[in-house]
């Protein structure tokens, strides 16, 4: 607050919590889960620090934390408070999720993880947490385990909250929805991860904050999108990572999902694209006519009027679609009066090797569910 004092409100901040973690990171059904927490005073000293854990969707429970040497604590009044959640709470692929609540002497009382922001889609983790082993699961693929109280939702556009866990990392309070249109909506899912809280898929793609999970739709192969993409890729196109992936949702197997990298600025910044520029996904229209066959009928020279719509923005701010004006120029180009002024334009705005490339690779996998 600069030029004036300070909120009285601060006087009310509690102790201050961090480095909250726990080990083992994937416990066995019978390991205990020793929960450790660096909690300093603010303006008054240290009352009591407390863990509250909840196994997947039941009631919480809570034990002290300590910071005497004993019980688990390692070293006697250096800040560090522990507690140990029981072996055997939780069954093997059942979450076990937790978060610690600090007070000082005059009941100001502070939580990590901190829950602020509760609405849109991007929220702030609820709990910390972790996955009990499950040993039935026997399989080579990359295993996601995702945890939701309402399934149907998880399916629909309505979406709902969902927990993840995967890569040995757990993601708590992300969004979750139904992907995709006639083919795989069934089945497919986007999930978006929270801001700040990017999901970690391995050390090709790096961090995202969003990914799909797509179902099989009639291809009893599994087999067709991973091969579609790597296509692309092996031809020098830039295009999705794509693999296979076991599921379980809520302790028990879902199903074999093909994990689709979103397009968006990671996937631009893999390929080396400029994640600050403009990037556009054209989608299916209720007449079914593309944005490209808009043409020019306005009379001024410029795209008609139907040019916004059947356009979705990927980079910067998604819902201003206000300028589209590099789409409508785009467009416009391709709809020059004469054959020379076409050619000439798309020589000059076209990677003309990239698009070969592409109808080449289109016609190869027949992939003809494209607009």
């Amino acid at each position: 607050s600069p030029g004036s004092p300070n909120p009285s409100t601060v006087d009310d901040i509690g102790p201050q919590i961090a480095d909250v973690m726990h080990s083992p990171n994937t416990p066995t059904f019978g390991q205990p889960v020793v929960v450790t927490a660096r909690v300093t005073e603010s303006f008054l000293p240290i009352d009591s620090v407390i863990l509250h854990y909840r196994v997947m969707y039941g009631v919480e429970s809570t034990i002290p934390m300590n910071d005497t040497g004993s019980a688990n604590d390692v070293i006697a009044g250096d800040g560090i408070y522990t507690a140990t959640i029981p072996a055997g709470v939780a069954s093997g692929g059942e979450m076990l999720r937790y978060f610690v609540t600090a007070d000082d002497t005059d009941n100001h009382t502070m939580r990590a993880p901190v829950v602020a922001d509760v609405s849109g889609n991007s929220q702030d983790p609820e709990y910390f947490g972790t996955v009990v082993v499950d040993a039935s699961i026997n399989t080579a693929l990359p295993v996601w385990q995702w945890f939701t109280q309402s399934e149907s939702n998880s399916h629909n556009r309505t979406g709902t909250r969902a927990s993840v866990y995967y890569g040995g990392e757990f993601y708590d309070n992300v969004f979750v929805r139904q992907r995709g249109q006639a083919t795989n909506s069934s089945e497919s899912q986007k999930f978006d991860f929270n801001n700040g809280h990017d999901l970690f898929v391995d050390a090709t793609t790096g961090t995202v904050g969003e990914i799909n999970m797509n179902g099989n739709g009639s291809d009893p192969s599994y087999l067709r999108q991973v091969m579609a993409f790597d296509t692309f890729e092996a031809a020098g196109n830039p295009g999705s990572q794509s693999f296979l992936t076991y599921m379980t949702v809520n302790g028990s197997f879902d199903r074999l999902g093909t994990f689709i990298e979103q397009v968006d600025e990671n996937l631009l910044d893999r390929h080396g694209f400029d994640i600050t520029g403009e990037l556009y996904k054209f989608v299916q229209r209720s007449n079914l006519d593309p944005v490209f066959t808009d043409g020019v009928t306005d009379g001024d020279g410029g795209p008609d009027s139907g040019t916004s719509t059947g356009i979705e923005r990927k980079t910067g701010d998604e819902s201003e679609l206000s300028d589209v004006s590099s789409v409508t120029d785009f467009i416009a180009g391709l709809h020059l009066s004469t054959v020379a002024q076409r050619q000439s334009f798309l020589l000059d705005n076209v990677n003309t090797a990239n698009l070969i490339n592409y109808f080449a690779i289109r016609a190869l996998i027949r992939d003809a569910d494209d607009i």
